[in-house]
């Protein structure tokens, strides 16, 4: 379960604003967002943990748990360890993105496809929504954005099994043009029922957008301003309701397979990490992309406490990865 809003529509001086959560298995091994090309990750040298990952890295390139011989780092993203793909990503080159959430089942390896332009989709893979594009590189090339859900009839081509783009400025979505912000999480996207917490996020970002503006009072917004307000919506939760539906950020609980099932370190389940990518209207383009882990499994040495216990670490600025950079022009 995951969730994203973004607003492609020239807002508080950047041509893309993106918040998003990844909601996963807590023990479920991970990397840290970090720049990479896909290559091949190292099972024998993986860290246990995101924090485990950070200390690996600064102490040895070669214990970071890549290979990363021969090739050419070019892709910022967080990776999923097991599938060695992404649910969030952009190339520094090239400008192409893409960020995607399951329908039915995690699909984390489906974006580094997608941006080497394999064109390989079928209809029994698990449900997902995707959203892939282009930055502009400068303010003279326009933005390319596009929407696919392969849970969604309209988005197959049944006869050549190619991708029909949909376009997210509103044509054939049933949008309106004087939206500023777009989400999706786990239903499928723009088909009702929309979650609720779609709704809410959507409106709490448009919400923030319009404060940060009128707060600046004319003068260029802070940057810092936006991170913190995107953070805080992001970790909006109901206490009243652990539907997940409902909650923009899920707290931890035992996520069971089947019922009657047992609960272990491995059932734990929550929002995993949090980013904001924030691109520029300067030329050159500029992105700014923050990671930051939201609940980490805290292991415990103790008899009769197997089952770890979940702590937040957004605060902890000590947990949060900034990667700024320029596209060529």
């Amino acid at each position: 379960m995951c969730i994203a809003f973004w607003s492609p529509k020239n807002q508080l001086g950047y041509r893309l604003i993106l918040a998003s959560n990844r909601d996963e298995f807590l023990n479920r091994p991970s990397l840290p967002a970090n720049w990479h090309s896909f290559e091949p990750i190292d099972q024998s040298l993986l860290p246990v943990s995101a924090s485990a990952a950070l200390e690996a890295t600064s102490q040895s390139s070669n214990n970071d748990g890549l290979n990363t011989q021969k090739f050419a780092h070019e892709i910022i993203s967080g990776r999923d360890s097991i599938a060695g793909g992404t649910w969030l990503g952009i190339d520094k080159q090239t400008g192409k993105f893409g960020f995607l959430t399951n329908v039915a089942h995690p699909r984390d390896h489906i974006v580094p496809d997608k941006e080497e332009s394999d064109s390989r989709i079928s209809k029994n893979m698990n449900g997902y929504n995707l959203v892939i594009g282009q930055i502009g590189k400068n303010e003279n090339e326009q933005d390319r954005i596009a929407f696919f859900c392969n849970r969604n009839p309209e988005g197959i081509d049944d006869e050549f099994g190619g991708i029909i783009n949909h376009d997210l400025e509103g044509h054939n979505q049933g949008t309106s043009e004087s939206t500023l912000v777009y989400g999706f999480s786990n239903g499928i996207a723009h088909r009702a029922p929309i979650w609720p917490k779609v709704t809410q996020g959507r409106y709490l970002m448009e919400d923030c957008l319009r404060k940060i503006q009128m707060n600046a009072n004319s003068l260029p917004v802070d940057p810092a301003d936006v991170e913190t307000e995107l953070f805080n919506l992001l970790s909006t939760t109901d206490d009243s309701t652990e539907d997940l539906p409902c909650n923009i950020l899920i707290r931890p609980h035992h996520r069971l397979r089947t019922p009657g099932a047992s609960a272990s370190i491995e059932t734990w389940y929550a929002t995993r990490t949090q980013t904001i990518v924030l691109v520029s209207l300067t030329t050159p383009t500029r992105i700014t992309f923050v990671e930051r882990d939201a609940f980490q499994i805290q292991h415990s040495n103790s008899p009769g406490d197997e089952l770890g216990k979940p702590v937040w670490m957004g605060d902890d600025c000590s947990c949060w990865r900034r990667f700024e950079f320029q596209l060529p022009s």
